[in-house]
């Protein structure tokens, strides 16, 4: 209630809309870095191979989300890399 007596859950919204996009701003954020420093954590993947690969693929977490056979096309024989992204051994370390 204001002073008036009215409702001001209309100004509450106002306030509480924007407060809620930057914090699913900062969420996604952090969600995106978490999945690049997983993706540098890779057997044979450092920085220069993940900016690489973030060229070829949307983001860091889509990478993960790929299929095996998707996988193996990026890595060819590197079964050792597509192992670690389908058991996302990396999130354990």
């Amino acid at each position: 209630m204001s002073i008036s007596g009215k409702s001001d859950t209309g100004s509450l919204q106002n306030i509480t809309a924007p407060i809620i996009t930057i914090q699913n701003t900062i969420s996604s954020k952090m969600s995106d870095h978490f999945y690049e420093i997983a993706l540098t954590m890779l057997p044979g993947i450092g920085c220069r191979s993940a900016r690489q690969l973030l060229e070829i693929v949307d983001s860091a977490e889509a990478l993960f989300n790929m299929s095996g056979s998707e996988l193996r096309h990026i890595f060819g024989q590197r079964a050792d890399i597509v192992k670690a992204i389908k058991e996302k051994s990396v999130f354990n370390a």
